[in-house]
């Protein structure tokens, strides 16, 4: 599978060492990019301007999302010119089925960033055939950068991070957006939300958080942070313990853990719908 995504043409493939300089060279694009638009998040985090809405009252939108996700695919797009773009805001562009295709979420917690809540962030994921390459997430105001590429393990600022320890329900602290189903979950876990899938998902690889339960995710909002919650040691899932399988115009219900409190979480859900 990794010599077939890193083949050029139809006939050339890489050697070993030069997969490992792709590898390498998607790591530091995708550095570039986020650094790059990161700076323009941050220097407009404070400063006026419009603010729309999309599908609902709460689904905003402004300059920032699309200027920023413009931005990620002009660096992008100058080092790899066949690459493809499946973002939140401007839809896909190339060859998904047959180019490594870069997933992005220029804005995750747009609602927080247009009331000037630092709780936002970039989310993008290199994906080919199925596989997540690399998946990575910037925190412009927090300065934290998390980063992973496959098999090689997860990052936060350089360092290396693992999910926690925590083995049950009761001493876990679990990011859920509210539903009926799950209405009570408080009762029996600590509850945080950041108001970002994006930032949630990442704490789960970092082991701040244990677990995390959202309905209605696109597949910008968790597909980078699947391989880093993987990398950091954790599992994601969909609600019946399913593997998601991305694909365009499809909601997603994600939950993802520290691997020990997975069947648990699973079981507490199933549970509360009943």
């Amino acid at each position: 599978m990794v010599t077939k995504i890193f083949q050029i043409g139809k006939e050339k493939i890489f050697t070993p060492i030069q997969e490992e300089v792709m590898t390498t060279e998607l790591e530091k694009v995708a550095l570039e990019a986020v650094f790059k638009a990161g700076k323009i998040l941050k220097d407009g985090f404070y400063t006026e301007f419009a603010i729309t809405q999309k599908s609902n009252l709460q689904d905003l939108v402004t300059f920032f999302d699309v200027k920023t996700e413009q931005i990620l695919k002009e660096v992008i797009r100058s080092h790899f010119p066949s690459h493809a773009f499946w973002g939140e805001e401007e839809g896909i562009e190339g060859d998904i089925e047959n180019e490594i295709t870069w997933i992005m979420d220029p804005i995750d917690g747009t609602w927080n960033f247009a009331r000037q809540i630092p709780s936002f962030c970039i989310g993008m994921a290199a994906f080919y055939k199925g596989d997540i390459l690399l998946g990575i997430s910037y925190d412009p105001i927090a300065n934290e950068l998390f980063i992973a590429q496959k098999q090689k393990g997860a990052f936060m600022n350089g360092r290396k991070i693992k999910v926690s320890s925590i083995a049950n329900l009761p001493a876990s602290g679990i990011s859920v957006r509210s539903r009926k189903e799950v209405a009570y979950i408080h009762e029996v876990a600590v509850t945080r939300r950041s108001g970002s899938s994006i930032l949630d998902l990442s704490y789960v690889a970092k082991g701040s958080l244990d677990g995390f339960i959202e309905w209605g995710l696109s597949v910008w909002d968790f597909a980078g942070m699947t391989l880093l919650i993987q990398e950091a040691g954790g599992i994601v899932t969909d609600e019946d313990g399913n593997i998601p399988v991305l694909q365009p115009n499809k909601k997603y219900t994600i939950v993802a853990t520290n691997g020990l409190l997975h069947d648990e979480l699973l079981k507490w859900i199933s549970t509360a719908k009943k």
